[in-house]
Formats: structure tokens, C-alpha cells, sequence
């Protein structure tokens, strides 16, 4: 599965938008979004936030994870939007699919944002093929 990188302006599958993206790096000169940036959600006419989820290949700034296509909007809808990117130079290909990694679905992740979380997150165990350009095994 190809996951592209979040950016500044992306948008949400409710019509939404990324309205801040904190990350030192940008995509054609578009600052990259992280976890927990800000998005705009016309469809709950409300401010959200990203929360990343799903398979992917750790990568963070400041700290905080970086934003990837599918992510969620944790905003006032009651099914949370996912994030749509806007450019599609830099990606991540992620062998396996969100299931077999052991994510959670988009309802239970909703449900546990509405409650405080003092509970341990449970440790998942992924396994990533590193591909080159060509999307061969890359070679060490």
C-alpha cells in the first residue's frame, strides 16, 4: 500500500482542509503536516485534529509523527474524515494492510477520543520491506 505524505492545504474526504502544518520540512516548498496540526471540517463546522493511524514507517519532527494519506480528522463528525493528500511526490510503501497490523477501526478510535486515554496503548508488532525507486527489495 503507497501512502503519500500530508501536506499544508490537503484535503479531507468531508470536504475539510489541513489549516497548519508544523513541520521544518516542506514538499515543493508546502510545509508537511503532523500529528496533531490543525484541520477545518466544513461537514461538523468545526476545528480538528490529525491523528495518525495505520500501518507506516516511523518518521518524526519536533517529536510528533508525520501526517500520511488516510490518517484521520478527529473533529465533531461522528465517523471521523481521513486525510487526502495534495501532492504525490513523496510517499511511503507500506507492505500489508491496516488489519493485519493490528489497527484499530476508524469507529473504535473515534469512541476512544471521546474518553480520556489512561488505559496502555497495546504494542503492535510490523514488519516493513524497504523497496527502491523501481519498488524492488532495496539491497543493503
Amino acid at each position: 500500500m503507497r501512502r503519500y505524505t500530508i501536506t499544508l492545504g490537503a484535503s479531507t474526504t468531508a470536504g475539510g482542509k489541513v489549516i497548519t502544518a508544523s513541520a521544518n520540512g516542506s514538499i515543493n516548498g508546502v510545509q508537511i503536516a503532523l500529528e496533531n496540526d490543525l484541520i477545518f471540517c466544513p461537514a461538523c463546522k468545526s476545528q480538528g485534529k490529525i491523528l495518525c493511524v495505520g500501518s507506516r514507517i516511523p518518521e518524526t519532527w519536533n517529536g510528533r509523527q508525520v501526517a500520511l494519506g488516510d490518517d484521520l480528522c478527529m473533529c465533531a463528525c461522528s465517523m471521523p474524515p481521513k486525510l487526502v493528500p495534495n501532492q504525490t511526490l513523496r510517499s511511503r510503501v507500506i507492505e500489508g494492510s491496516p488489519a493485519s497490523a493490528g489497527v484499530s477501526s476508524a469507529a473504535e478510535i473515534s469512541s476512544d477520543s471521546q474518553n480520556d486515554r489512561t488505559s496502555e496503548e497495546e504494542i503492535v508488532e510490523q514488519f516493513f520491506s524497504l523497496l527502491d525507486q523501481i519498488e524492488l527489495p532495496a539491497s543493503l
